[in-house]
Order: structure tokens, then C-alpha cells, then sequence
């Protein structure tokens, strides 16, 4: 897996988040509103199978 996609979830338009070879940690930031606890919502919810 190389990016995680995410469209039309909450505020979010459109966002391709890189995911790094081997491991690693991926931060999130952004402004208030912007999506950041929506985009790990949607994230999790694509892992767990849940939502």
C-alpha cells in the first residue's frame, strides 16, 4: 500500500495520504474543521470493517 484515499467523507473533498515503505508514522495536520479526526474515523472504519 503506497496511499490511503479518502472522498467525500465529512469535510473532506478529495485527500491522498502517503503511507511510508517499511513503517513509520504519518501525521496528520491541519487547521480546525479541516478533516483530520474525520480522515482517522475513515481510516479506521476501512480496517476494522466497522461503519
Amino acid at each position: 500500500m503506497n496511499n490511503i484515499m479518502i472522498k467525500n467523507i465529512g469535510a473532506i473533498e478529495s485527500v491522498s495520504i502517503p503511507v511510508p515503505k517499511g513503517g513509520g508514522v504519518v501525521v496528520l495536520r491541519g487547521r480546525n474543521g479541516s478533516g483530520k479526526s474525520t480522515a482517522l474515523d475513515a481510516i479506521q472504519s476501512a480496517v476494522s470493517g466497522k461503519g
